[in-house]
């Protein structure tokens, strides 16, 4: 069996599984499934801000870019697939990277231009703890408790620019992380069916 899932939000309002773009899971028996989640997030805007002054009116042009991609896998363990509630544990893999430009004039200086740039990645375990209730064929409510454990680095670079785009100014570092998310409760719907396609 596949099972696509999705989170019950505010309201009971349907909505992606913990913030992925799609979150599938496959049942290779009655007691172990895998679980696949992918989420992306993609954002350009270009600005351009207009000043009217008395004597000058002056435009800035503004560039911003944030990418985000997320992927987690679990294998799934059912503890009595055949009882009313269906106690479940998991365990598995997780990988984040994310990269953000932007750019904009100084705003002491309009001939300058700021320019940040940063790219980081973090990799990890992920495991959770739930329970499954199946009141009809086909169909599941189950609510699960979720822990993450990340290890990661960071590069960022800040430059001040000139319009012949050389720099004059130029920051660059590094940092690494390990972080830790354990208060996380989801409340989730999945709908089974035979076949992927």
């Amino acid at each position: 069996k596949w099972a696509l899932q999705f989170q019950a939000g505010y309201n009971f309002n349907v909505q992606a599984f913990n913030g992925m773009s799609i979150s599938l899971k496959y049942h290779f028996s009655d007691k172990s499934a895998l679980r696949f989640g992918v989420g992306y997030y993609g954002e350009i805007r270009n600005e351009n801000d207009k000043h009217d002054e008395i004597y000058e009116n002056t435009s800035f042009d503004s560039k911003y870019y944030n990418y985000r991609l997320n992927c987690v896998c679990n294998f799934i363990y059912y503890i009595n697939p055949f009882s009313r509630f269906n106690i479940f544990w998991g365990l598995g893999p997780e990988g984040r990277f994310s990269y953000n430009y932007h750019e904009n004039p100084k705003i002491d200086n309009s001939d300058y231009t700021d320019k940040y740039c940063s790219n980081s990645w973090a990799i990890g375990l992920n495991g959770v703890l739930g329970a499954e209730w199946m009141p009809v064929s086909d169909f599941s409510v189950f609510a699960e408790y979720e822990a993450t454990g990340l290890y990661g680095k960071s590069h960022y670079t800040s430059m001040v620019v000139t319009k012949q785009n050389y720099y004059t100014e130029k920051n660059e570092g590094n940092y690494e992380e390990w972080s830790f998310e354990g208060n996380r409760a989801l409340l989730g719907i999945s709908v089974y069916f035979d076949k992927l396609f």
